[in-house]
Order: C-alpha cells, then sequence, then structure tokens
C-alpha cells in the first residue's frame, strides 16, 4: 500500500507533509512525521495505524477529486 500512496502523492504534486496537515485538520492532531511514515510503509500496523490510513486514502481521494 505504501508505493501506491506515495505513488498517488507524486501524481497530485503533494508531499507527506501535506497529508500530515491535512491528517490533523481532520481530527488526527497526535500523528507524527515519524509515525505517518512508519503507518505508509507497513512498518507499524496497530488499529491506530489503520485508522490514519484510511483517512489518508479519503484524503487523497478527496483531492483527485478536486484535480479532476
Amino acid at each position: 500500500m505504501g508505493k501506491k500512496i506515495k505513488h498517488r502523492l507524486l501524481e497530485l504534486e503533494k508531499k507527506q507533509v501535506d497529508l500530515l496537515c491535512e491528517l490533523r485538520r481532520r481530527g488526527h492532531e497526535r500523528v507524527s512525521p515519524q509515525e505517518l511514515s512508519c503507518f505508509i510503509s507497513g512498518v507499524v500496523q496497530t488499529p491506530k495505524s489503520a485508522a490514519v490510513l484510511k483517512s489518508v486514502l479519503d484524503i487523497l481521494s478527496d483531492w483527485e477529486k478536486l484535480k479532476s
């Protein structure tokens, strides 16, 4: 999943920091840059990572709709 997320970010001309800002805006205030990286790469697999990754996919989909 990590490569797909990174590819989608690249296509949108966005960076993980943009994703982190949007995650925080959507209620995931306690996600650090290091955590996000570990979640995306799959190094950490916890209930928190699953919730954050679901939000990441929602954010990417929203951004893709705006770009179209």
